[in-house]
């Protein structure tokens, strides 16, 4: 499989997500009901995103963040706002059907 995706300049692990998510994950259980706040990961001088910033060798630190919704909910706003979040969504989701 890796040989396969390799042509494609791809690997199994979809290019460092579910390392980056399994990061997401940990930094969601250290604030599982209410995260670290909106928008409060990826900045500057938040010590977590400043060492993943350096493993992946972003320089710019910005635009940068967990390449998966649902863990940057769960991330910035615990489970208490990863479950509005998808209430929501299905509400939406349901009221077009």
């Amino acid at each position: 499989m890796d040989f396969v995706l390799g042509i494609f300049g791809k690997d199994s692990t979809l290019t460092g997500r579910t390392y980056l998510w399994e990061q997401g994950w940990n930094a969601a259980m250290r604030s599982p009901i209410l995260g670290v706040g909106y928008a409060a990961y990826w900045v500057q001088g938040f010590a977590e995103a400043e060492r993943l910033w350096n493993e992946f060798y972003i320089t710019t630190r910005t635009g940068f963040h967990f390449h998966n919704t649902y863990v940057e909910a769960l991330v910035e706003l615990g489970f208490t706002g990863a479950v509005l979040i998808s209430l929501i969504m299905l509400r939406t989701l349901l009221g077009h059907i």
